[in-house]
């Protein structure tokens, strides 16, 4: 230290001896240190000036001793290094932040066309289903459909980006959240049924053909590997059962997996020996299944199956992959990292609560066919499924959808917004997970505004038909979807897929207090079981012999978790409450059982 700062420090101690001269003298009568400590600024500044001066904490610790001698050295020292943690603990609170609130105050007809927003609101007004939570589960649906097929660029990186989605929904046990999703299973379970008929009946014809049988067989593996299956609600499955499933759609097939009880979509991970979490589970190193989530976000599938035992080859065709579910707050914290999230595992998901607090709806009586099902029957799927390109060797190829001149201005500016304030998040250390969850809202933004467009562009289509051809030997009904879907995305789209983005990370907000909270209280309703379960293995054991002298009790029952004081502490209460009587005789006290807890 240089001698600037020697005499610094100098004068500093200087000046914190007439300080402690005139403490002694106030507080003369004082023979507690922990009494002085906690109510004296005196040990504060000392501490204080030793942060500042550590080579003068002698000095410092002299000073007081000097001034106070019923105090040892040990203990002013003591209570300068408590004083110091005392200052450490405010400022780490002093520095605890947050990123500031979102706040998104919008309807479906801020982010929808007014006619699948009025569908969406007629539904929810019968279920009680939050509009959110269906909206995001019809978006999520309708990237399924559409795969990879249409894709769309962001002009400020040339990759293309596929619709695919991952969603929960979240809320605890009990709270209606899988009513969101049941007028979507029920229409995409009755698409890939039609669609598994169609293979049914094109191997039949194959089957009955005059083909030879090496025909008949190229045939049958050219029907299998072209598959649309669209949708498989999952029970039990394997990493390897996914991508083999999903590896023989057709290329750029788009595929839902969807779970009700979502914390069950990761349970294969206890079985084989892995990470038991979500979070982990981001780790692409860790599964085929883990990767095909974390490389197929913000791509086409390009990966190849390297544990399919029939099929060790068998590589995606740009097939894409979405995920929906209903995930308990219990699991939040288990399953995904709300803290740093290093990979951006969490940051790919997108989630709703079932329940967002406010008054429920009350609700409209119950039609026989739900809205929402008949709308994705009648015209969202057969739209979306006519949507269709080839390549010169007869497989689908895509689409790609570029922004309207002002929309790209647009877009290239929330790009650099969201870089700037993902920035700052960073340099501040603050919320490093939500900061992760803002970098990838450039990714999401371009999700929605490809699947919004694709829901205006079905505003105008018209039915047509097509006829069978020997590719295709069934009549099918198709729209005109080139005219609407082949053209720039508008700036108005655009603006509404920002508005959604907003919405989305108010949500995160949300649900990220949400993983706290239940993380605490699932540890605290543990702590009050754990005591629940002594209370009533001691109220047992009096029970089992009516009447018992305590220190008997305590010889029988005493064990490394139920200590002698532990069992005294939970005879107090079961006294309290009235279980038994606790009767002094002698040196110790006789025990009586009198009735249950739950009396």
């Amino acid at each position: 230290m240089n001698n600037s700062n020697e005499l610094t420090g100098i004068d500093a101690v200087k000046d914190f001896q007439s300080k402690v001269s005139s403490f002694a003298t106030n507080n003369s009568g004082t023979q507690e240190v922990s009494a002085v400590f906690t109510v004296s600024p005196i040990f504060k500044d000392a501490a204080i000036i030793v942060a500042s001066y550590p080579e003068r904490r002698a000095d410092v610790i002299q000073a007081i001793t000097a001034s106070l001698p019923n105090l040892s050295y040990t203990q002013v020292s003591t209570a300068v290094e408590a004083a110091s943690k005392q200052i450490e603990e405010q400022d780490n609170f002093y520095n605890l932040s947050l990123a500031p609130e979102v706040k998104a105050e919008f309807t479906l007809d801020d982010i929808l066309p007014s006619t699948v927003a009025s569908v969406i609101e007629k539904d929810c007004s019968q279920t009680g289903a939050r509009e959110i939570a269906s909206a995001l589960m019809m978006l999520t649906s309708a990237a399924s459909i559409i795969g990879s097929k249409v894709e769309i660029m962001s002009g400020v990186q040339r990759k293309p980006v596929p619709p695919n989605l991952y969603f929960f929904i979240t809320g605890n046990s009990s709270k209606n959240k899988s009513i969101a999703m049941e007028p979507f299973v029920t229409a995409m379970t009755a698409l890939s049924e039609a669609k598994e008929r169609e293979v049914a009946e094109k191997l039949e014809a194959i089957n009955r053909s005059n083909d030879d049988a090496l025909a008949k067989k190229e045939k049958i593996a050219k029907v299998q590997q072209n598959r649309q299956d669209f949708f498989w609600e999952v029970g039990s499955f394997s990493p390897e059962a996914v991508s083999k499933v999903l590896f023989r759609q057709e290329p750029r097939a788009g595929f839902l997996i969807h779970r009700d009880e979502a914390s069950g979509l990761f349970h294969y991970k206890r079985w084989s020996g892995g990470a038991g979490a979500m979070s982990n589970a981001g780790d692409s190193s860790t599964d085929e299944f883990s990767n095909i989530l974390i490389t197929g976000w913000n791509q086409s599938l390009k990966v190849k199956s390297i544990r399919v035992s029939d099929d060790k080859d068998r590589a995606a065709r740009d097939q894409s992959l979405s995920i929906s579910g209903c995930l308990q707050n219990k699991y939040l914290s288990e399953f995904l990292d709300f803290a740093i999230d290093n990979n951006g595992w969490t940051s790919r998901w997108v989630f709703v609560r079932a329940n967002d607090g406010t008054t429920e709806k009350k609700k409209a009586p119950l039609e026989r066919v739900s809205p929402i099902t008949s709308f994705m029957e009648e015209r969202l799927i057969p739209f979306l499924t006519s949507i269709r390109t080839v390549n010169l060797a007869g497989e689908n190829s895509s689409t790609t959808l570029v922004f309207d001149p002002d929309a790209q201005e647009e877009y290239s500016q929330f790009h650099s917004r969201v870089d700037l304030e993902a920035e700052r998040l960073h340099e501040a250390n603050t919320e490093p997970a939500y900061a992760t969850y803002l970098k990838k809202g450039q990714v999401r933004v371009l999700k929605f505004a490809l699947l919004i467009h694709l829901f205006e562009a079905l505003k105008g289509a018209r039915k047509i038909e097509m006829a069978a051809t020997p590719d295709h030997p069934f009549a099918e009904e198709t729209f005109n979807w080139k005219d609407n879907v082949c053209t720039g995305v508008t700036l108005e789209t655009l603006k509404k897929a920002i508005k959604l983005e907003y919405w989305i990370r108010q949500e995160y907000q949300h649900i990220s207090e949400d993983a706290c909270s239940a993380s605490y209280l699932a540890e605290h309703a543990l702590e009050k079981q754990i005591e629940l379960d002594k209370l009533r293995s001691v109220l047992t054991a009096v029970r089992n012999v009516g009447s018992i002298r305590e220190n008997e009790l305590k010889t029988k029952i005493r064990s490394r978790t139920l200590s002698s004081s532990e069992i005294t502490k939970q005879l107090k209460e079961l006294a309290r409450r009235g279980c038994i009587t606790r009767t002094p005789t002698g040196r110790t006290n006789e025990l009586n059982y009198v009735k249950s807890i739950r009396d």
